[in-house]
């Protein structure tokens, strides 16, 4: 399978917000009612992801064509200060409690054991520096987009923080949330697009846990490939195209200010890139992002 293989793999496309909260923590709608808002905005999946505790209603929530999956957030304590880490379980069977918050590394140490993916949550908000998120290393990925974050504080968007940590050599990838605690201010603003064969949480899961989705506010990416050291991309109609890699090391800007952008091409060749990432952003200022592929040291070659 080639390069951005999520475009390749078989499959159809599922949107899906990986970030909720309810009544079982501090959101305002209890759990029947948050699934029946984003069945009705035309997701295809939702994670419950309360505040330690852990929704026992999921099963029955789902039907054939909506899947409720089981999540959690934990708060474990930060050795370097400030604010408590804040991470999401997707896929967890229960609770956390006792010894696996301590640490980041016991949370995510225990979450996996439960077949369960780790997010870093909004370092932004949080405040967190590269020590903090140092602690959290063994996440899959970070939030780059968090709608209740930019609803709250203006500190919606850890781009920075996700592109720091792939210039140091960490493959995580980016995902796009609502972390939704009150629809009317902080709901379906930001989610993913997961390439799965069936609509179960096993195909979900695994398929996120193989890269294969993308993240957005509204603008599609409809194909991505690399063939003989070219990106070619191919999208919904946008305004700018970002090509990001580490610094200025092999990045690009296209930017189109009296036309729409929907096919465009870029041959990356600065030795000195080690990753690149796409990021698009629509007439509305809606963004969407890629997530990164790696130059091997050893091979010179690009891989996911």
């Amino acid at each position: 399978m080639s390069l951005f293989s999520a475009f390749a793999a078989p499959g159809e496309w599922f949107r899906g917000n990986c970030h909720t909260h309810t009544t079982l923590s501090d959101g305002k709608d209890d759990p029947p009612t948050t699934v029946a808002l984003y069945r009705k905005r035309r997701y295809d999946f939702l994670v419950l992801t309360d505040h330690h505790a852990v929704c026992e209603e999921t099963e029955r929530l789902s039907t054939e064509k909506f899947l409720v999956i089981r999540g959690v957030e934990m708060h474990p304590p930060a050795r370097c200060g400030g604010m408590e880490h804040h991470l999401i379980a997707l896929g967890v069977r229960t609770a956390p409690e006792g010894e696996c918050l301590k640490t980041a590394g016991a949370a995510i140490r225990w979450a996996r054991e439960q077949g369960a993916l780790v997010y870093y949550c909004h370092p932004y908000w949080s405040g967190h520096s590269a020590g903090h998120l140092a602690e959290g290393r063994d996440a899959l990925g970070v939030e780059v987009f968090n709608s209740t974050c930019r609803a709250q504080r203006g500190l919606g968007y850890s781009e920075v923080h996700w592109d720091y940590m792939l210039s140091v050599g960490w493959r995580w990838r980016g995902i796009a949330v609502d972390d939704m605690h009150n629809h009317r201010k902080d709901g379906f603003c930001g989610w993913i697009m997961v390439k799965a064969e069936r609509l179960d949480q096993s195909s979900i899961l695994g398929a996120m846990e193989k890269g294969w989705f993308y993240s957005t506010q509204g603008p599609t990416i409809r194909n991505l490939t690399m063939n003989d050291g070219i990106i070619t991309l191919d999208c919904s109609p946008v305004k700018e195209i970002v090509w990001h890699a580490n610094g200025p090391f092999g990045g690009r800007t296209v930017a189109a200010p009296r036309a729409l952008i929907e096919h465009t091409r870029f041959e990356p060749k600065s030795p000195q890139a080690t990753y690149l990432r796409i990021m698009i952003r629509d007439a509305k200022g809606r963004q969407a992002w890629s997530n990164p592929i790696w130059r091997n040291p050893n091979t010179e070659q690009w891989e996911e």
